[in-house]
This record gives structure tokens, C-alpha cells and sequence, in this order.
């Protein structure tokens, strides 16, 4: 039998360095659960962008949610997670001699099923698997965020690093596999900053920004035709701004449309600004009783949509803003347990 064993990483590993000490080790249901009910956690989104800048040099394209850990840690008054990646069974690839497996590369029905091979290309296929928690964990990093990781990869995967690693293999399986798995990987590293830059575009095309079951205020301010900067605001139950959750600027050449949903909670979305956007701005505010103000000239107020319902909701709009309201918008599948319904249960 041929089998991959390792370390279970689940509750307290406080014991095993190599899973990072942590006393309390989720799954990424109940780390979903925790950072979209409230607003006193957050995902370390860099740590997680390493791991999965790893997963693409070692070709692994089956990354779905239930192949990650979560390390918990406090930090003052915010849990803070960090990703503890598993189950790698799926890495390094040959699909050429295998007749069911190439059958479902050739007629596009697996896609990510991908023979390990020098290029980092079609990234956005090997990644279909880990997508959803890309798209949710990895929307508050710039490209410069992405250019400093991957540099920070590629420079700690030394040809002496990626030899050392491989020559724990028995002798027979390393000259009979290595030498060209190690070569395809070293060409994959020295083409790793370059090569993300399109799956960073495909990530950011359409952005999400989630708030949660609890009270957040959305800062959504119009700096340019070329540039929108979104802040989302921590606020407590008199409207007072309590903690900076998240802020960035997004760019129309990567950025065409700005998803934002609310959740639950009573939550405010402020937008402002004089020129009209080439990014359009999408709001759905969720269950709770939300307000809604767009201060701006109407060409500006023409690229926000609002999504919500007409009861116990406050809206300020400027004139051209386009709002749709009704009983039972799209917007309520966007409480907490409806967004991990949506993207990571079915």
C-alpha cells in the first residue's frame, strides 16, 4: 500500500512546532463561522497567499476548503488565523499515461487536472478547487502584497532547499523521479513573481469585501475615474467607529466591479466623490437595518448599485443611483450562515 501519512492538525498542537503551536486548530468551516458571525477576527492573508503561492509551484490543484487548518492566535483583542495546509496527494503530476485522467484534461471537464511541467501557466484552471477561499481571503492584498510574497518564496527556495528536500526520498525513487521533478520546480520558482500577476487580475476583476453578522460602516470614496478606495469600519451600536477592519485602493485597470455585502448587523455604506468611476460599485446590504448615503454628482452616483429591501432601511442617495428594493432581495442569502452556504457547503 501506498500511503501519505501525517500529522492530524485539529484543537490544541500546542506541542508540534511545525503546526505552529497553536493551542486551538479549526477547520475552515468553523474559521468562516467565527470571521463572518463577528468582527473581532481576522485571516492573516499574506501567510496565506505563501501557502498557496507553494501550492502552485508543486502543481497541487485540489485545494478545496476541507484541505486546510486554521492555527488559531490571540492578538489583544483580535483572533488572528493563520492557514496550516494538508492532505498534499494531489501534487506533481504525470497525466500523460494515464488514460481516464487525460480524457478529463482533453474534454475540459477537469481542467485542473494539469501534468506537472516547467510553466507556470493557466493558473486560474490549477487553482479552480481553492478559488472561493481565494477570492474571499486574498481581496484585501494589493499587487505589490503579491510581488513581495512571491519574491519572498522564491528567494527561500534555494536550489540547496529544494536538493536537501528531495533527497529524503529512498535512492531508488530519487534517481529514478527527482532529477527532473526538481528541475520542472526550480524553472516554476524562477518563473514565480512574473507568472501571478494574471491569476492576481482574475482574483481581483470582479473584488469582494464581506463584512459580518456584526455592526460595520463601508467608507467607499471616489479618488478618481482611475481609483476607488473602500474602508471598512468596526462600529459599535451608537454608530461610533471603533477599529479599522480592513482599507484599500482599488484600480479600474484590474478592478471592474466592487462587490460589497454587508451581512447581518446594522450596518452604514457611505459613498462619496465627484467623478464618475470606471469601476462599478455593487452593494448588497444584507439582513439587519442598514443606511445608505452616496454624496456626488449624478454620472458618479449612476455606477452604484444598492440592493436591499424598503423596510427599516435608511436611504440618502444621489440622484441616478440605481436601487433596487424588495421583499426578498438576493441580499438575504448574505447573512453569515447564507455566505458559508453559498460558497463553501454546497
Amino acid at each position: 500500500m501506498i500511503a501519505l501519512l501525517e500529522i492530524r492538525p485539529d484543537n490544541d498542537l500546542s506541542d508540534e512546532p511545525s503546526m505552529g503551536g497553536s493551542e486551538n486548530v479549526k477547520s475552515t468551516r468553523s474559521m468562516l463561522g467565527d470571521r463572518f458571525f463577528g468582527n473581532e477576527s481576522r485571516i492573516d492573508a499574506r501567510y496565506f497567499l505563501r501557502a498557496r503561492l507553494f501550492d502552485m509551484l508543486i502543481g497541487d490543484w485540489s485545494r478545496h476548503e476541507d484541505n486546510w487548518r486554521w492555527a488559531q492566535y490571540k492578538n489583544e483583542d483580535v483572533t488572528v488565523y493563520q492557514a496550516v495546509p494538508r492532505d498534499r496527494d494531489n501534487v506533481f503530476y504525470k497525466l500523460n499515461d494515464a488514460i481516464i485522467p487525460w480524457l478529463f484534461m482533453r474534454t475540459g471537464l477537469k481542467k485542473h487536472f494539469q501534468t506537472y511541467s516547467n510553466n507556470l501557466s493557466n493558473l486560474a484552471e490549477l487553482n479552480r478547487s481553492g478559488r472561493n477561499l481565494d477570492e474571499t481571503i486574498l481581496a484585501e492584498l494589493t499587487y505589490q502584497d503579491w510581488v513581495e510574497v512571491a519574491d519572498s518564496v522564491r528567494l527561500a527556495l534555494t536550489d540547496e532547499v529544494i536538493e536537501q528536500a528531495f533527497r529524503e526520498m529512498p535512492d531508488p525513487v530519487f534517481k529514478l523521479t527527482a532529477p527532473s521533478i526538481m528541475s520542472k520546480l526550480k524553472s516554476r520558482r524562477d518563473r514565480l513573481t512574473p507568472s501571478v500577476r494574471k491569476y492576481y487580475k482574475e482574483l481581483v476583476r470582479e473584488a469582494l469585501i464581506v463584512g459580518s453578522d456584526k455592526h460595520e460602516r463601508f467608507e467607499i470614496e471616489v479618488l478618481s475615474a482611475d481609483e476607488v478606495r473602500v474602508r471598512v469600519m468596526k462600529i459599535n451600536n451608537e454608530g461610533e467607529a471603533k477599529r479599522v477592519l480592513s482599507e484599500r485602493v482599488y484600480h479600474a485597470s484590474d478592478t471592474k466591479e466592487l462587490h460589497l455585502y454587508g451581512l447581518n448587523g446594522d450596518d452604514e455604506f457611505i459613498v462619496q466623490g465627484n467623478i464618475r468611476p470606471r469601476t462599478r460599485i455593487r452593494i448588497w446590504g444584507g439582513a439587519g437595518e442598514d443606511s445608505y448615503t452616496v454624496n456626488g454628482p449624478k454620472r458618479m452616483a449612476r455606477r452604484i448599485r444598492i440592493e436591499d429591501t424598503a423596510y427599516r432601511n435608511i436611504y440618502d442617495v444621489a440622484d441616478g443611483t440605481r436601487q433596487k428594493t424588495e421583499q426578498d432581495p438576493q441580499a438575504y442569502q448574505y447573512d453569515a450562515e447564507g455566505w458559508l452556504l453559498r460558497y463553501y457547503l454546497d
